[in-house]
């Protein structure tokens, strides 16, 4: 969700620090915040995060001239005309408002890609939805947490994940929790995640999440941690991503702590396999990160997309070889 400041009455002046019911019937500025949010079954944050963007440019744009077209009707037109793109099949092209000619940006590329055309044409967004067949895929790359985390580390996390327990991230850039949070919920197939799954907690009673006793994954920044419950939860996992300083170019710390409860042992086969194709894969996307920084166009974007789907395979392969006894174990059970 996007909040925008929008004056109700008259933008010119400052709004006052208290209002009273005189203050308002004198036509005094009354600043009201415009709430925008997405509610979908469908997971695809980086699809709507697009779509938000640009109905915010024209909320925003709407304060300063009425739009040839209302928001109101735009987003009408979204809801119902839209169809939702068949999994597997073409990629569905809409035109969300025609006053909306360049892309909405902000700190990471909207997963609904603008296609290029005239500089006066309406913004074209398109958005696809894979098979079931296919693996599932992110549009985050895995090379920051690659690069950043040890391949223990990364196994930790899948371990605590896997066994439903909690985890925390903590971030103060919103950009690198989502995509993180995103990412272990990738490489945890076949397994699906069904618990709380809240990667961005506002301030506010929402923060009693953290004393929940249920499995979650959440998200907090820096300044929320202190928020967390004393002493912590013994199957509590806590993941700090550093950030990086853009003035002297330091690389913020990034660790995992707990959980208290001990994590049960691996079986060595799997446990060896993928921690040696973790390895390989940490090793080139150390390598990339420079090339990725200098030029996103270049062969280093290629074969961090080979990363990103070496990394799947991975914990794929990991997943199916710890799990390929399970049919045999259900059938004896249901003979016994």
């Amino acid at each position: 969700a996007m909040t925008a400041a929008a004056a109700a009455i008259s933008s010119a002046a400052e709004p006052p620090p208290l209002l009273t019911v005189g203050d308002l019937s004198r036509g005094a500025a009354v600043w009201a915040p415009v709430a925008l949010c997405i509610v979908s079954r469908r997971h695809a944050p980086l699809c709507f995060k697009a779509v938000l963007l640009a109905v915010h440019t024209l909320a925003r744009a709407s304060l300063k001239q009425p739009l040839s077209l209302s928001l109101e009707t735009a987003l009408s037109h979204l809801a119902l005309a839209v169809p939702l793109p068949p999994p597997g099949g073409p990629a569905v092209r809409f035109v969300l408002h025609p006053e909306l000619t360049a892309p909405p940006r902000a700190a990471a590329e909207p997963a609904a890609e603008p296609e290029s055309g005239a500089d006066d044409s309406p913004l074209t967004l398109h958005v696809r939805a894979p098979s079931s067949s296919e693996l599932p895929s992110s549009d985050y790359s895995a090379a920051s947490l690659l690069d950043r985390l040890r391949p223990p580390q990364l196994l930790h996390i899948l371990q605590v994940l896997a066994l439903e327990w909690q985890l925390v991230i903590v971030s103060d850039d919103d950009e690198r929790r989502v995509g993180a949070a995103e990412l272990f919920l990738q490489w945890l197939y076949p397994l699906a995640w069904t618990q709380a799954y809240v990667p961005t907690v506002p301030d506010g009673p929402w923060l009693d999440l953290l004393k929940a006793p249920f499995p979650y994954i959440i998200g907090l920044t820096s300044r929320q941690l202190g928020q967390l419950p004393t002493p912590l939860p013994e199957r509590l996992c806590v993941l700090r991503l550093g950030g990086d300083s853009a003035l002297t170019g330091a690389r913020g710390v990034w660790s995992v702590s707990g959980p208290a409860s001990p994590l049960p042992p691996l079986p060595p086969r799997e446990n060896g396999a993928l921690l040696s194709s973790l390895s390989r894969l940490c090793r080139t996307a150390g390598s990339l990160k420079h090339a990725l920084a200098s030029d996103a166009g270049s062969p280093a974007s290629a074969a961090a997309r080979g990363v990103d789907e070496g990394a799947r395979l991975a914990f794929v392969h990991f997943f199916a070889s710890l799990l390929r006894d399970l049919p045999r174990a259900r059938e004896a059970g249901a003979a016994a």
